[in-house]
């Protein structure tokens, strides 16, 4: 089976190394013909180098031309009839994609894995979240704190699981544009990534499009990927504007712009950070709680979204985290039994 790959760079060559290298060990064992191209959105002479070493075809735009346009410039150049979109800091894992693929085989447009977080694979990713109006409204008010975060919460989670707890391909538009395979048929018939985007967002107003076409994405939990995000782009200064400007763009387009305005008016009140416990040692569940136990792990100090373990030993220490050097700040962990009952939270500085 012929497959071509689209990466997008940007200041991140060590992580697309390992990106390509997994991708190619994971075609190489299951017989897949493949074909990567990695748009460099952003380099340095030496990233450059790198990225000329590897097993790989670099493009080079000329300049940043954002995650959208980028993915539209890569494409310009596949041909075959399964593509994979990716960012160069996700890393396949053995069977990967094989089962992405006999999932498109199967009639589905999109498919997308399972994500870890850490190189251990301890942490489940979340999928995306469910962006529907009544979410955004609940999302928005629980920044007030109390019952109303309870709530934005309780529904996450309940989202959340659905696909942690799935062990079978499931439709689904909650899936990750970190890394989606999908049918070239379906590219012509959506349209490519919305171009006024310029990252966050653009998957999925795609995926909507996609659904409103007649096609089915769906959620692969037997393929699975570590999701580690790249440090120079988690560290850049910019991000949380594009992710704000790109929201209000998806949320015009999708939900109208007066309810966008009534939104960012709520969503603007002062916001009521919960408190929480230092973490010091490990952490004792409690004896009735139902198992197994969910240990939620976020940088978000309102404890969503949040990657997410199953355990089922009495006593929790904190994992080393492997891959995820970034992550200086301060992480939350909510501890949740299986019914969904919150049993302690706490911060770990």
């Amino acid at each position: 089976m012929n497959l071509d790959v689209v990466m997008v760079h940007y200041h991140a060559a060590r992580q697309a190394a390992g990106a390509v290298a997994a991708l190619r060990r994971d075609a190489s064992a299951h017989g897949l013909t493949l074909r990567i191209f990695v748009v460099d959105n952003g380099s340095t002479a030496d990233e450059r180098l790198t990225l000329e070493s590897l097993d790989a075809i670099r493009l080079d735009p000329g300049r940043n031309l954002n995650f959208p346009a980028g993915v539209q410039f890569g494409f310009a150049h596949t041909s075959a009839p399964f593509v994979v979109l990716m960012n160069e800091d996700v890393v396949v894992l053995p069977g990967c994609l094989p089962r992405l693929c006999d999932a498109l085989d199967r009639g589905a447009a999109v498919a997308g894995p399972e994500f870890s977080w850490d190189l251990d694979s301890v942490f489940a990713l979340p999928c995306t979240e469910e962006r529907t109006r009544g979410n955004e409204f609940l999302k928005a008010a629980g920044r007030r704190g109390g019952r109303s975060l309870l709530r934005a919460r309780t529904r996450w989670r309940e989202h959340a699981r659905r696909h942690w707890r799935a062990t079978e391909t499931m439709p689904t538009l909650s899936i990750s544009g970190a890394l989606l395979a999908f049918r070239r048929e379906a590219w012509e018939i959506a349209g490519p990534f919305g171009q006024g985007y310029h990252m966050y967002f653009d998957e999925n107003d795609w995926l909507l499009r996609i659904e409103r076409a007649g096609l089915q994405s769906v959620y692969v939990p037997e393929a699975k990927a570590v999701h580690l995000h790249n440090p120079s782009l988690m560290g850049n200064g910019d991000r949380a504007q594009w992710a704000s400007e790109s929201f209000v763009r998806f949320g015009n387009r999708h939900y109208g712009e007066t309810f966008m305005r009534r939104l960012i008016r709520l969503a603007g009140r002062p916001a009521a950070v919960p408190e929480w416990q230092p973490l010091d040692g490990g952490i004792d569940i409690p004896a009735d709680a139902a198992w197994p136990v969910w240990i939620e792990l976020t940088p978000s100090p309102f404890g969503y979204p949040a990657a997410a373990a199953r355990i089922t030993d009495r006593v929790w220490k904190f994992p080393e985290l492997r891959g995820l050097p970034f992550l200086t700040g301060p992480l939350y962990v909510n501890v949740v039994d299986d019914a969904g009952r919150e049993l302690g939270g706490y911060v770990r500085a």
